[in-house]
């Protein structure tokens, strides 16, 4: 594991926050969820809280899911017994997690329930930012503090990003990992016509998953993926199918051709937050070159750390390495001196 810190001087803003509408949903798992109204009138995303195990907490956090699947199926997936949220809570840490429109526990798209699939790309970027504006006012509020620590994975560290960059002072340190960057500022791939929402079944999802680390070290994916994740994922959607497929909003892809052609929808030149830029070895998108790339432009970042996984890709949260992960994001959030 690699380790890169850079040091600059920043002093903290404040700001105020606003209550939303209150849904109890206590489950064994130990979580309340809260339905929040988004941004579009008559829709509401979901923002799920997970409270600390200890008697003193070290923060909180809000985590940030990625493109494809929501919020429990990549920070609350149990593997041998505990995921990414466990090991939080258990660190002294209160977590909430975010399931945008679309995913999970939120509220699907009428184009995604009346599959109207013609219709504009859903979930842009720029799109998501606005519910996690709202999601951080509503956390702000609810725990009755100033500032949160924020982590996002893939597209969603991008949306984090986005957010961080726009309201800084609502961010006390920002957690990136295989988070998307733009590649190059002339096109290098062709744009493809995106639809409204996609559509893959379990097991299609899982080999891609697989796919994404080398034929050589295949697979890192932890077993549980093989076993019960793509059941979890499924039932996790709760439009009516018959052909066993789970559907998701396809606005991500139409973020990645941007971000592939040189266009971003984020300034990495706005974060002005302590960072933690993370990247598996193996992960090709983004690649070394890419987070080098991101890491130089972070340029009014406090302190800034890069770190590499070994074995891992671009869901190392869900892979056999991925307590490497969990330490690395663990030592930059209980650091005093970040």
């Amino acid at each position: 594991m690699k380790l890169l810190i850079a040091t600059f001087l920043l002093l903290p803003h404040i700001c105020n926050a606003t209550h939303q509408q209150k849904i109890n949903d206590i489950d064994v798992t130990g979580y309340e969820l809260f339905k929040v109204n988004s941004h579009i009138e008559g829709l509401s995303f979901g923002l799920h809280q997970y409270r600390s195990t200890r008697n003193h907490t070290q923060g909180t956090i809000l985590l940030v899911h990625g493109s494809s699947f929501p919020s429990k199926l990549s920070f609350a997936f149990k593997m041998k017994g505990k995921s990414m949220i466990d090991v939080l809570t258990e660190k002294g840490f209160n977590v909430y997690s975010l399931d945008f429109l679309g995913y999970g526990d939120a509220d699907r798209y009428p184009q995604m329930i009346h599959k109207n699939n013609s219709a504009a790309p859903l979930g842009r970027g720029l799109q998501a930012a606005n519910d996690l504006n709202i999601a951080v006012d509503f956390i702000l509020a609810n725990e009755n503090i100033k500032q949160i620590d924020l982590l996002g994975h893939s597209w969603g560290g991008a949306v984090a990003a986005r957010f961080a960059g726009q309201s800084p002072h609502k961010v006390n340190k920002l957690i990136m990992y295989a988070a998307i960057t733009p590649v190059s500022s002339n096109p290098v791939i062709q744009v493809h016509k995106v639809p409204a929402y996609s559509l893959m079944s379990p097991k299609e999802r899982i080999k891609s998953l697989n796919s994404l680390a080398p034929e050589l070290y295949r697979p890192l994916l932890a077993p549980e993926m093989f076993k019960n994740w793509g059941t979890q994922w499924l039932k996790s959607d709760p439009i009516k199918k018959t052909d066993l497929k789970v559907s998701f909003p396809a606005g991500p892809q139409s973020d990645v051709q941007d971000f592939i052609n040189g266009k971003s929808f984020y300034d990495p030149a706005l974060i002005t937050s302590n960072l933690l830029l993370v990247r598996g070895e193996h992960d090709k998108y983004p690649s070394k070159a890419h987070s080098k790339q991101l890491f130089k432009e972070l340029v009014n970042a406090p302190i800034k750390q890069y770190i590499e996984i070994e074995n891992g890709s671009h869901v190392m949260h869900l892979e056999k390495n991925r307590h490497a992960l969990y330490q690395a994001i663990i030592n930059f959030l209980i650091s005093p001196g970040l």
